[in-house]
């Protein structure tokens, strides 16, 4: 199979919102799984080429159960990024940041931006308590589970 046929392969796989998907033809296995990040197609030479998956059009991101967890020392909760993207402290350039380290927060109330595929996601305080560490500077890129802050219940 050309990697033209491939490409042509995935494209109809997502096209159908396929969730799952495996072909096997004499010396080619192709399994594809847009539940994860990525595809792994493995060709006769056992070699697997990844085949990024965060070009889908119709691609959402769900709220994922990331926080608050609570730390293992000093009784803190961490908020984690619920995905990857871009971290933004404040609403835009030269406005004052959501929040400052010893800043007082209660739930419901904004702690930063995470932008992904050009989609700015407020992300929300989970438990009230005190700012003790912004563990992510301003326009970092971050990955999912990433430490955000560190609130003080």
């Amino acid at each position: 199979m050309e990697l033209d046929k491939i490409k042509k392969f995935l494209e109809l796989a997502r096209k159908e919102n396929v969730a799952e998907l495996d072909y096997q033809s004499n010396d080619i296995k192709i399994r594809v799984s847009f539940k994860q990040r990525s595809t792994e197609i493995h060709l006769p030479s056992n070699n697997p080429i990844s085949v990024s998956d965060s070009q889908r059009k119709d691609q959402k991101f769900s709220k994922v159960d990331s926080g608050p967890a609570p730390a293992e020392d000093l009784n803190l909760i961490l908020v984690k990024a619920p995905f990857v993207g871009t971290y933004y402290s404040s609403a835009g350039p030269g406005e004052p940041p959501y929040i400052k380290v010893g800043d007082k927060v209660k739930t419901g109330q904004t702690l930063c931006i995470l932008e992904a595929m050009k989609i700015m996601n407020e992300i929300e305080c989970e438990q009230s308590g005190q700012i003790v560490e912004i563990c992510v500077e301003n326009e970092n890129y971050v990955e999912y589970g990433q430490i955000l802050f560190k609130i003080k219940p």
